[in-house]
């Protein structure tokens, strides 16, 4: 599974010239560098767009999510930190993040610098959730 995003849009387009594989989103503007892929299914949420960042959001695109049993998934987080965990400003984003992150056996967040050591209003996840935690910053360490 792979959630809607900048990063993850890169996630995407690193997949080029991958075989047989089975991608679910609720990301508009993956669409394009996913049916590239040869030989890929690809499953799209349906819901409500929320245009703002083209992502399938809402009750259906969550009930579809859940229909799956998936080996990762590949999100971003508005908010990533030792205080709050994994957190996002919007609680359909929320809803939806959890969704995958509950039909998924591991975890894989990607993020710019500028999440790091933030924290939003609506925690998705502790950190421990988290398998791994891509970046091209390494986070700041604490004594």
């Amino acid at each position: 599974m792979i959630y809607g995003g900048g990063t993850t849009l890169c996630v995407a387009r690193h997949l080029a010239g991958k075989r047989s594989l089975k991608v679910i989103t609720n990301a508009v503007p993956l669409l394009p560098e996913l049916a590239a892929l040869p030989d890929a299914e690809v499953y799209v949420a349906g819901g409500l767009l929320d245009l703002g960042f083209a992502t399938i959001l809402g009750d259906l695109a969550v009930d579809f999510l859940g229909r799956f049993d998936t080996a990762k998934a590949v999100l971003g987080m508005d908010g990533i930190s030792v205080r709050s965990g994994l957190s996002v400003t919007n609680s359909f984003v929320a809803a939806t993040r959890r969704r995958m992150m509950a039909a998924s056996a591991q975890l894989i967040v990607v993020s710019d610098r500028t999440k790091l050591d933030q924290v939003c209003l609506i925690q998705v996840a502790p950190l421990a959730e988290m398998a791994y935690l891509v970046t091209a910053t390494a986070p700041a360490r604490r004594s």
